[in-house]
């Protein structure tokens, strides 16, 4: 992180820079009438205006590269995150397919239980107990 702590401070010190200017320019006080007294107030104040411009898009590359050079220290952690999250994936398939399994088992000893049933006593009911459940175990 120190690169990023390095980053931060010079950008401060940039934003630091274009304070200072902006008071310079503030100190220039108004622009004078007298043509080589005007011509020279113009020629500092486009400088330091132009120091400001610097400083301000300096301070936003610095700003932004901290944030990126931040976001680096921790894209090791963020990988582990996505692996863990795809290995979560993983188990959560397997276990629907236990479920998936153990529904089938269940539906399939329904249907033995009501061939039972038909078998010790032989009637409509019990007949329609062992169709609804091999129709019951036909739709997995």
């Amino acid at each position: 992180m120190a690169v990023a702590d390095d980053l931060d401070r010079v950008a401060e010190l940039c934003r630091l820079g274009a304070r200072q200017c902006l008071d310079e320019m503030l100190a220039l006080g108004p622009r004078p009438a007298a043509a080589a007294g005007a011509l020279l107030w113009d020629q500092q104040e486009l400088s330091l205006q132009s120091k400001v411009d610097r400083l301000t898009a300096l301070v936003s590359k610095l700003s932004a590269e901290a944030v990126v050079e931040n976001l680096s220290d921790y894209a090791a952690q963020l990988k582990s995150v996505g692996d863990c999250a795809e290995a979560a994936e993983d188990k959560i398939r397997e276990i629907q397919k236990v479920s998936d399994l153990l529904t089938r088992l269940s539906k399939v000893l329904d249907l033995g239980l009501a061939i039972l049933a038909a078998a010790a006593a032989p009637t409509p009911a019990t007949i329609a107990a062992v169709v609804a459940a091999a129709e019951g175990l036909g739709n997995n």
